[in-house]
């Protein structure tokens, strides 16, 4: 299983919409879960664009159930 950079904010820590659109510049908003091969999928990609563009933000959202295993 890949290991996701930083974990999700659940949707507790989530930032309210004021908060996302207050940074200056783009703002990525990624929604997302650890469990999710698709969410895990995306990272190899975002991991490789990000660096190259330091000027966004990126913030990540818990998007479904938490699952224990």
């Amino acid at each position: 299983m890949m290991c996701l950079s930083r974990p999700y904010l659940s949707e507790i820590e989530a930032p309210a919409r004021a908060e996302v659109d207050a940074p200056p510049g783009l703002t990525l908003l990624e929604f997302g879960t650890s469990w999710c091969g698709h969410c895990r999928a995306a990272q190899p990609a975002l991991t490789e664009a990000l660096p190259q563009h330091a000027q966004w933000h990126h913030i990540w959202v818990e998007d479904g159930p938490i699952w224990k295993v």
